[in-house]
C-alpha cells in the first residue's frame, strides 16, 4: 500500500530546501532556486514523502512550461511555515495545477500530494499573479522545535551505513 505513513521527525528548513533542489536537479536536469527566509527553522516532515511531492510538481510543471524558472522558498508563519514551490516565465492551465494536487503521484499509484499534505496535517493551495505567468504551491507545514529533532535524554541521532556489508573487489583483497 503507498499511504504506508512515515513518522513526521524534525529536519532544518534550509536542509530540507536543499535536498529538494537536489532531487529536482536531478530528475529534471534544471536547477531549482532556493530561498530560506530563518535559517533556524525547523520543520516536523515526513522528508521522503514531502520531497516526492516537491518533486512531482516541478517535473509536472517543467513538461507543462519548459521555460519556466522554478524556485523554493520557505518562511515562517506563525506556529506554521509556508514553503513555496513557485514558478514564473509560462502559463499554465489552472485545471492542470488542481489536477496535479489531487491525482496521482504514479501511475497506477494511489498517493496524491494532496494526501502528502494531509498526513503533516497541513494545507496546500495555488497563488497565481493576475497575469498567470507567475504562480506558486504553497504548503502550509507543522514547525519542529530544534531539541525536538533528535530524541529525548540528549542521545546523538542514529546513522547506518548501509553500505558496510557490501563486498567490493578491493574488500576481497583483505582475505
Amino acid at each position: 500500500d503507498q499511504r504506508v505513513r512515515w513518522p513526521l521527525q524534525g529536519m532544518r528548513g534550509s536542509d530540507l530546501l536543499a535536498a529538494a533542489a537536489r532531487r529536482i536537479g536531478a530528475e529534471s536536469g534544471r536547477e531549482a532556486a532556493t530561498a530560506v527566509e530563518d535559517e533556524g527553522l525547523w520543520l516536523r516532515v515526513d522528508t521522503l514523502g514531502l520531497i516526492q511531492a516537491l518533486a512531482f510538481l516541478a517535473s509536472r510543471l517543467l513538461e507543462a512550461a519548459p521555460a519556466a524558472t522554478l524556485s523554493l522558498r520557505l518562511a515562517p508563519a506563525g506556529n506554521r511555515a509556508h514553503l513555496d514551490l513557485a514558478w514564473q516565465g509560462a502559463e499554465v492551465g489552472l485545471e492542470d495545477l488542481r489536477e496535479w494536487q489531487s491525482g496521482p503521484m504514479e501511475a497506477g499509484g494511489a498517493l496524491s500530494v494532496r494526501d502528502v499534505v494531509e498526513r503533516h496535517g497541513g494545507e496546500l493551495w495555488l497563488e497565481r499573479d493576475p497575469d498567470g505567468r507567475a504562480a506558486s504551491y504553497r504548503f502550509l507545514l507543522p514547525l519542529a522545535r530544534a531539541e525536538d529533532a533528535f530524541e529525548r535524554g540528549g542521545s546523538r541521532p542514529e546513522y547506518y551505513d548501509f553500505d558496510l556489508f557490501a563486498a567490493s573487489a578491493d574488500s576481497h583483497g583483505l582475505d
